[in-house]
């Protein structure tokens, strides 16, 4: 078959259905591209998966293989033993209590008298001589009444008594606890200013004779009266009103340390301590004692509601009837070079318990005490442990 020659009019003049035999080509559009995008996303995460997947069996496999290793095995402790009371974590001995106070606890030696703020001369009670039936001659304590109608003695200024008593004290002892760093020290107020507590007469001063006045109005000693304890026991100097026979004015009698020192445990130096402040409505009083260095603590119990009958204390101070310790020093002073001996006191520790707490008095509550707030102990701490304190079985000041 003949082979005939195309031109090109020929090939332009083909119809435009017909089809080429080859794909057209077109340009590559934005949805094309998001398609590829997101089966390459697809195609990534599958081949993540497969590796993750891969790696958790190996590691699978290898903690199967290790864990005896890896994993600890628990043991299972039984404890017989008995629950701890957590009461009890806080408790201490007598002991302890003692080690931990030993110089907290003082001594605390003092003498004081009444006297005239006027002329700052001391008051003495008056007495007079009195002769009986056979003329032996004794002396009778004098005593007046007062513009209240209760019983006083009979005071006289020093240099106008003729026979007589001080109303002082002289040579005492008690005891007491460091409450400030800066040398603060709490003790009973019978200790501190003990004018300020009912008076220890002397059995001299009873039966005593009242001083009366006559017409006259002059002083006449009654020979037929009598006074007996029950008739002035609660008389208090500092309450005084009375001096010569005569009503003074409020603040002419008052009274006055005239050495007050404070002792620390195991030492012999005694060092010089004032009245501060005394309670005007308990037996407490705060004295201070001037110390370059700070001075250890007690421990002081914020709340005593929970202290009751039964529980356990202990008692520190320097009671009068304990045997005393005596350093012998020389002097170093070539003006007073005698040899010089001093009590080298060191505190008591008496445990016991508490037999029975006291309120104060109430009026809401129809209660009356005559000692206030108070605790009756198992224990007899014994004269000069006045002003020491009470710990209760943690150690606390209460």
């Amino acid at each position: 078959k003949e082979i005939k020659a195309t031109t090109i009019s020929e090939v332009k003049a083909q119809p435009a259905d017909l089809t080429s035999a080859e794909p057209v080509k077109v340009g590559l559009g934005k949805q094309t591209v998001e398609r590829m995008l997101v089966s390459e996303r697809k195609k990534s995460y599958s081949t993540m998966a497969i590796g993750i997947g891969a790696v958790v069996l190996i590691l699978a496999a290898l903690g199967f293989g290790f864990r005896d290793k890896l994993v600890k095995k628990e043991t299972l402790v039984i404890n017989n033993a008995p629950p701890v009371d957590s009461s009890k974590l806080n408790k201490k001995s007598p002991d302890q209590i003692s080690a931990e106070n030993d110089d907290k606890v003082v001594q605390i030696e003092f003498g004081w008298q009444l006297y005239d703020t006027r002329t700052n001369d001391e008051f003495w009670h008056e007495y007079t001589p009195v002769k009986d039936a056979n003329g032996v001659v004794s002396y009778m304590a004098l005593y007046i009444a007062n513009d209240h109608g209760g019983i006083e003695p009979y005071l006289k200024l020093k240099r106008h008594a003729g026979d007589g008593i001080p109303i002082a004290m002289t040579g005492a002892s008690g005891s007491g606890f460091v409450v400030s760093e800066d040398g603060y020290i709490l003790t009973n107020r019978h200790i501190a200013a003990g004018w300020n507590t009912r008076w220890g007469f002397a059995p001299s001063a009873f039966p005593g004779l009242m001083v009366k006045f006559d017409a006259k109005g002059n002083e006449a000693v009654d020979y037929d009266s009598r006074v007996m304890p029950e008739n002035v026991g609660a008389w208090v100097p500092a309450n005084a009103t009375m001096a010569s026979g005569k009503s003074v004015p409020e603040g002419t009698i008052q009274g006055k340390n005239t050495y007050m020192n404070v002792v620390f445990s195991g030492t012999t130096e005694r060092r010089m301590a004032r009245l501060v402040q005394p309670s005007e409505e308990h037996d407490a009083a705060l004295i201070k004692v001037d110390i370059p260095t700070s001075l250890s603590k007690v421990k002081m119990k914020d709340n005593t509601a929970g202290v009751g009958s039964g529980q356990s204390i202990t008692v520190m101070g320097y009671p009068g009837i304990a045997p005393q310790a005596v350093s012998v020093r020389s002097s170093n002073d070539p003006f007073n070079a005698e040899y010089k001996s001093s009590t080298r006191p060191t505190p008591t520790v008496t445990p016991g318990s508490i037999g029975r707490v006291i309120p104060a008095s109430s009026m809401k509550d129809l209660k009356f005490s005559g000692f206030g707030d108070s605790y009756q102990l198992t224990v007899a701490s014994g004269s000069g442990s006045s002003g020491g304190p009470l710990f209760d079985d943690e150690g606390n000041v209460i």
